[in-house]
């Protein structure tokens, strides 16, 4: 009987939380003599047909050309999303999703200035930003998707750049920004 029971519980539980959870994430390294590439990796929660949560963590390095500054960057993303439509299955619904993104950023390397007084070392500095993003999600196969997204973000930067003048001694300049952007992109999702 004890088994009888655990057998409908685990049976119970399967059928409540089937399909709710979508693990998703990317990954892209292009070999360049300055290795380029994104990783993201994530997780989102059904909490009923229309809306979900998500935290979303994303790590990139880029450099634009040969003798260009290379950025690294790494954080988090949690995201709020309300699907439309009346379809059950997640896989072929659009959405709209509000954000909030928290990156640690560092730039480096590239070629001198061109200034005698002082050499760029690197910047190091914090990203925040927010907004909102449209997108769908496409069905492939039972328990795949792929999940597409394009949104505004207001973002707000906080850094210091240091730098090394003709005497070795070194000295740093803090900087408060803000602009608007965009925010897109594409990830991989095995639904469960």
């Amino acid at each position: 009987m004890r088994n009888l029971f655990l057998f409908y519980f685990l049976l119970f539980t399967n059928l409540v939380f089937a399909q709710k959870n979508v693990v998703k994430g990317r990954t892209i390294y292009l070999p360049f003599e300055n290795p380029t590439y994104t990783f993201g990796l994530g997780y989102e929660r059904l909490l009923n047909e229309k809306l979900s949560v998500q935290l979303l963590y994303n790590s990139t390095r880029f450099t634009p050309g040969f003798d260009a500054k290379t950025t690294e960057s790494q954080g988090f993303i949690p995201e709020v999303r309300y699907y439309f439509g009346k379809k059950e299955d997640i896989r072929m619904k659009a959405f709209v999703a509000g954000f909030v993104e928290a990156i640690k950023i560092k730039k480096f390397g590239g070629m001198p200035d061109g200034n005698p007084d002082y050499q760029f070392i690197e910047t190091n500095g914090n990203l925040i930003s927010m907004g909102v993003l449209i997108g769908k999600n496409y069905s492939i196969g039972k328990h795949f998707l792929l999940d597409m997204y394009i949104g505004y973000r207001y973002k707000i930067f906080n850094y210091t750049n240091t730098f090394k003048d003709s005497n070795g001694d070194y000295y740093y300049m803090d900087f408060n920004d803000n602009s608007s952007g965009i925010r897109m992109g594409m990830n991989l999702g095995f639904l469960f």
